[in-house]
């Protein structure tokens, strides 16, 4: 029998989510990817950047 007193893996994606949310809305993802398309990429690896951080400060646990 296995026992976890860590996180479940669904409370840790909901954790993502929302720290991800709550510093890049959708709108403003959409607006890094737009600007991707259009020849900018600074925003789109700012978010991948934090993205990056978020998945560091919140792993899943095996």
């Amino acid at each position: 029998m296995k026992i976890s007193l860590g996180l479940s893996k669904v409370s840790i994606a909901a954790a993502r989510e929302t720290e991800i949310l709550k510093n890049w809305p959708m709108s403003r993802q959409l607006e890094a990817m737009t600007e991707a398309a259009m020849g900018r990429p600074e925003k789109l690896a700012a978010l991948r950047e934090f993205i990056i951080q978020v998945k560091t400060r919140f792993p899943y646990r095996d």
